[in-house]
Order: structure tokens, then C-alpha cells, then sequence
């Protein structure tokens, strides 16, 4: 979906949202808006302030509230901050400590996925128009106020990525709440497209769901997914955590079967999900799979050894 008038859609009387690729918050404080997350691309930031500026014509961007350095949560900045400095504002970017040194340093990721320094090809995908960010404030867990009518309560939300956060915002005019999940939790969506969703550590995702799951909000709003609320969100956060115990009960039946590498194991999981991998999913999946097997591994639940100067990975 694209950013514009027709995908905004407000929830309560101060906070809104852009249905888009990646969900992006949008809460009114007074005069000011506050924005969660800027969407995958430049294209989007100047499309955040386009859309923007006829919906609230009144009201000017003043904080960009960032839930973590994925690409697709943080690409549009350069172009939205370029835009409102252009009307002589100043847009406030917010990170927590340990994303803003990797919005600080975007190459970084691509290094990550890689493990290694990365081909063209793999620091295009991964890194490709993103624009270093410098952080402004560092986001803690203290609840922030902005306006009269609006608290906004970072929670901390590992297991995705690094220092992940989703953000509880109190709209206090109508006494409503809204949380915006970041990728705490996937909506069934994306589940349904992708049974493999990135992450770094499953047991800390399925900690995170669980905290997201026993916070009451009104709304739940997953970065990728529909708008849940407390009618569903259990559902959706059982179906969430239910996907990663399967692929490591499928990690677990392929090495008791055989001793595989890596490599071979990232091919018989996506023989088996009838996955024909390209270049992204090869990078995003691979990575995933490898942080299964540590998780594994630090759990004593899977080994290995290295024969025929192979690492081995085995039950």
C-alpha cells in the first residue's frame, strides 16, 4: 500500500496510522506530530510529508520516534528530516542506544547479514539509498510526554533485532491507548507470506510476544499486519509464537536425520517450505537459521564437531 490519504486511518482522536508495507504511526500533540517509524525509502518520506501536510494542515513534524535500524522502519528519515528543515523545523529523531549507533554506521547491517565483508550485490540489498541518521534523543523505558495530551511509553522488545522497541502511546483526550508493536509480533499476514520471519534470538521473541500479549492497549498495531485488539491479540500472539518452536522442531528433525552444514541446512529447510530462495531471502533466511542453531546450541539441545574440516552441525 502506498502512503497516502486513503491508507490513514485514525483509531482514536489523536493517534493515527498509514496501513503501508511497513505501518507507520502518526499521534497529534497539539500544534506538533509525532511520527513512528518513516517507512522503506526516501519515496516514502516525501510521501509521509506530502500526505501529511494536507491532513494536518496546521500542524507541523517535529519527532521521528524510530522502533529499530531495519531498513524498512527507518528509510524515509533522510528525506523527511531534508523536508521539514526545509520550512526551518527541526525533526527530532528518537532511537534506543545500541540502533542509533547502527543508524549511525548502515553498512554495519550488511556486514552483519553477511558475516563477512559484503558483495556489491549484498550491501545493495541490505543498505541500498538508506542515509546514515544521526540520533537526537536516546530512547529509554521513562514514559515521555508530549503536549497535554499525549504520554508515549517505550517497551523494550528484543528478539527481532538489536535494541527493538514498540511504543505504548495514552492518547488522555479520549482515554485510549495504542501499541505499536514494531516487529514484536507479526501479523498473520505476513506469517502466511513468510513462516520464517527474521530474528535474532527465538526464546527472546517469544519473551517479547508475551509482554506485548499481557499489555493492555485498545489497539495492537504490528509494523507488518493488521490493526489486533483485545478481542484477537491472543490468537495472533500464540500463532507468533507457535511459528518459531516449529522451525526449531523442523532444525531439530533435519540434524537428527544427518549432520549438516550451515549451508546445507539453509537448503533442506527451504527444500522443505518449497522455498525457491533469491538473493534476499537467501541473506534474510540464512541469517535467521543461524541464529536458530546458536540458540540451539547455547540451549545444549544441538552440537557440533568438524570433520573433514567441515563444521557439523548434529543432535
Amino acid at each position: 500500500m502506498a502512503i497516502e490519504l486513503e491508507t490513514f486511518r485514525k483509531l482514536t482522536k489523536n493517534i493515527g496510522m498509514f496501513h503501508h508495507s511497513t505501518n507507520i504511526g502518526v499521534v497529534c500533540a497539539g500544534d506538533d506530530l509525532i511520527l513512528i517509524d518513516s517507512g522503506d525509502s526516501p519515496k516514502d518520506g516525501e510521501a509521509l510529508y506530502k500526505t501529511l501536510s494536507i491532513l494536518f494542515p496546521t500542524k507541523k513534524i517535529t519527532d521521528l520516534l524510530i522502533t529499530h535500524s531495519h531498513k524498512d522502519h527507518c528509510g524515509g528519515t533522510g528525506s523527511l528530516t531534508f523536508l521539514t528543515a526545509k520550512d526551518g523545523l527541526r525533526c527530532t529523531v528518537w532511537a534506543t542506544e545500541v540502533e542509533s549507533h547502527l543508524l549511525a554506521l548502515p553498512n554495519l547491517k550488511a556486514d552483519l547479514y553477511w558475516g563477512a565483508v559484503p558483495t556489491i550485490d549484498v550491501e545493495r540489498f541490505a543498505v541500498d539509498n538508506l542515509a546514515a541518521i544521526s540520533a537526537d534523543k536516546i530512547i529509554t523505558e521513562e514514559p515521555v510526554s508530549f503536549g497535554n495530551n499525549i504520554s508515549i511509553t517505550p517497551i523494550s522488545l528484543p528478539g527481532h533485532f538489536y535494541n527493538q522497541v514498540g511504543f505504548l502511546v495514552h492518547d488522555k483526550e479520549d482515554d485510549k491507548k495504542v501499541f505499536f508493536l514494531a516487529d514484536g509480533l507479526f501479523g498473520a499476514s505476513m506469517i502466511k507470506k513468510y513462516w520464517i520471519p527474521f530474528m535474532q534470538n527465538p526464546d527472546e521473541f517469544r519473551k517479547s510476544v508475551e509482554k506485548i500479549e499481557h499489555t493492555p492497549s485498545d489497539f495492537y498495531i504490528p509494523s507488518h499486519g493488521d490493526v489486533y485488539d483485545s478481542s484477537n491479540i491472543n490468537a495472533i500472539a500464540e500463532l507468533n509464537s507457535i511459528i518459531t518452536y516449529e522451525t526449531e522442531i523442523l532444525i531439530a528433525k533435519l540434524l537428527k536425520e544427518k549432520s549438516l552444514t550451515s549451508e546445507e541446512l539453509i537448503a533442506e529447510v527451504a527444500n522443505f517450505s518449497g522455498i525457491e530462495l533469491k538473493l534476499g531471502q537467501y541473506i534474510l533466511i540464512g541469517y535467521t537459521l543461524r541464529c536458530y542453531l546458536s540458540n540451539l546450541y547455547n540451549a545444549n539441545l544441538i552440537t557440533y564437531e568438524i570433520k573433514d574440516n567441515k563444521f557439523l552441525w548434529r543432535v
